[in-house]
């Protein structure tokens, strides 16, 4: 009996630790400066921001700009919301420039970089998990 709960709490364990990539970047949100006052979008309409396919929020042509590849936020976002491995999303911005199309977004290194960076440019908008977004001081966008 002992040794059954042993490797039932063993394997409890094992779960719960390979559960904690995927909550530490649970719930991705878009940020903004005060100049974008929204509070909710569609997760169709923050996929279609970041892929080049739409270019305002609210009627205000924005500035979108993400996080650098291998950035864990980055990761999260992708799947989470763009639905595409970083590979796929190359591909994807590759084929825009063969088309004359949407440029890729900015990307820069850090979580702080991208606050700093969506406080001082004006219409900018970025994502971050939940709890860095509410630190930052910036207009927190729920994606629903």
């Amino acid at each position: 009996m002992i040794v059954r709960i042993k490797k039932i709490c063993i394997s409890v364990s094992i779960s719960a630790i390979m559960m904690l990539p995927a909550l530490a970047n649970a719930g991705m949100v878009l940020v903004s400066n005060e100049k974008i006052v929204a509070k909710e979008i569609s997760k169709k309409d923050a996929k279609a921001l970041f892929l080049g396919k739409k270019k305002q929020l609210e009627g205000v042509k924005v500035k979108v700009v993400g996080l650098a590849e291998g950035n864990p936020d980055r990761d999260a976002f992708l799947n989470e919301i763009i639905g595409m491995s970083s590979d796929k999303l190359s591909t994807h911005w590759i084929d825009e420039g063969l088309k004359g199309g949407a440029k890729p977004p900015k990307s820069l290194k850090t979580v702080d970089s991208l606050i700093a960076y969506v406080k001082r440019k004006k219409n900018a908008i970025g994502y971050l998990n939940e709890k860095a977004a509410a630190t930052s001081g910036l207009n927190v966008i729920a994606i629903k």
